[in-house]
C-alpha cells in the first residue's frame, strides 16, 4: 500500500515545498504572540501527509481541516489578543462561523480595509473558496454518508489520494492570500523579497498583490522574481496531476460577492 502511494513522488516533493512555504512565513512573523500557531499548522500538514500515504484518508482529511481552521485562526487572533489568551489557556474555542463571517472575519472587507485595502474586495471570493473547502473536509470528520460509499480499509485509493493534494492545492493558495492581506503590509522589505517568489507562483493572478509586490521591491529585485511567462491562477508547481483543480475552483466562485459560493453538501454544519 505504501509502494503505491509513493508510486508518483512528484505531488509529495511538492507538498513539502508547500509546507517550507509556511515555514517561511513562521520565520518571517515568529516573534508576535499568535505565531506559536505556525507549529500546530505545519504539524498538521505533516500528519496528514504521512496518513495519506499511510491509507489513512480519513485522518488525513481530518488533519487538513484542522491546518484550514488554524491558519484563519492564526489570523482572527493577530488581532484578538484576549481571545488568543483563552484560547491558549482553554477557556475558549476557536468558532469558524466566527472568523470566517463575511462582515467581520478574516477575509472580510472590514479586514481587508485596515491591513490590505487595495484588494479590492477579493477577500470575499477567497472567504468562499475557504469555506467551501473547510465544508468538504468537515465530511470526513463527521462521518458524512457518502464519505462512507466504500470500503474504509487501510489501502491505496488512486481518487482519495489525488483529491487530499488538490484540496492542500486550494489550501495554499487561499492562505498565500490570507496571509498577504493580514500581514504582508506590515513586515520589512527583506521579508517582502523573501516571500515575493512563493506569492508570485501562488497568487500572482491576484493582481493587488503582484502590483503592491512591484511597488514595495527595488527594480532589480522585483524584476528578479517576476515570473518569465504569464501566471494561471494555479500554483507554478501543482501538486496533483490536475492542477486545472484550482484554477476551476476559482473561477467556480461568484462573481458577486454577496453571492454564494457553489454548493456543497450541506449535511455538515459549521457549528464547530
Amino acid at each position: 500500500m505504501r509502494q503505491d502511494s509513493l508510486r508518483n513522488l512528484a505531488p509529495l516533493q511538492a507538498a513539502h515545498s508547500a509546507i517550507d512555504e509556511i515555514r517561511l512565513w513562521q520565520k518571517i512573523l515568529g516573534a508576535r504572540p499568535e505565531a506559536s500557531i505556525f507549529d500546530q499548522i505545519i504539524s498538521g500538514l505533516e500528519l496528514g501527509l504521512f496518513a495519506l500515504v499511510s491509507g489513512l484518508y480519513r485522518q488525513a482529511y481530518g488533519s487538513l481541516r484542522l491546518t484550514v481552521e488554524l491558519t484563519a485562526g492564526l489570523c482572527w487572533f493577530s488581532t484578538n489578543r484576549l481571545d488568543l489568551a483563552e484560547w491558549q489557556s482553554g477557556e475558549r474555542d476557536l468558532i469558524w462561523k466566527e472568523i470566517t463571517n463575511e462582515d467581520e472575519g478574516v477575509l472580510s472587507p472590514r479586514f481587508r480595509k485596515a491591513f490590505f485595502p487595495e484588494l479590492n474586495n477579493e477577500e470575499r471570493r477567497y472567504n468562499g473558496l475557504n469555506k467551501k473547502l473547510y465544508r468538504e473536509l468537515s465530511e470526513y470528520v463527521h462521518g458524512n454518508a457518502r464519505t462512507w460509499a466504500g470500503p474504509d480499509d487501510i489501502k491505496y485509493d488512486e481518487k482519495l489520494h489525488r483529491a487530499w493534494f488538490e484540496k492542500l492545492e486550494t489550501y495554499m493558495v487561499v492562505t498565500m492570500v490570507l496571509l498577504s492581506l493580514r500581514y504582508l503590509q506590515e513586515v520589512e522589505d527583506s521579508a517582502v523579497g523573501e516571500l515575493a517568489p512563493n506569492l508570485r507562483s501562488r497568487v500572482g493572478h491576484v493582481s493587488a498583490i503582484a502590483e503592491y509586490l512591484d511597488e514595495r521591491l527595488p527594480p532589480a529585485v522585483a524584476a528578479a522574481t517576476a515570473p518569465a511567462t504569464p501566471l494561471a491562477t494555479a500554483p507554478a508547481t501543482p501538486l496533483a496531476a490536475a492542477p486545472a483543480t484550482v484554477v476551476t475552483t476559482v473561477a467556480a466562485l461568484p462573481a458577486d460577492p454577496a453571492a454564494p459560493a457553489a454548493a456543497v453538501n450541506n449535511d455538515v454544519k459549521d457549528n464547530d
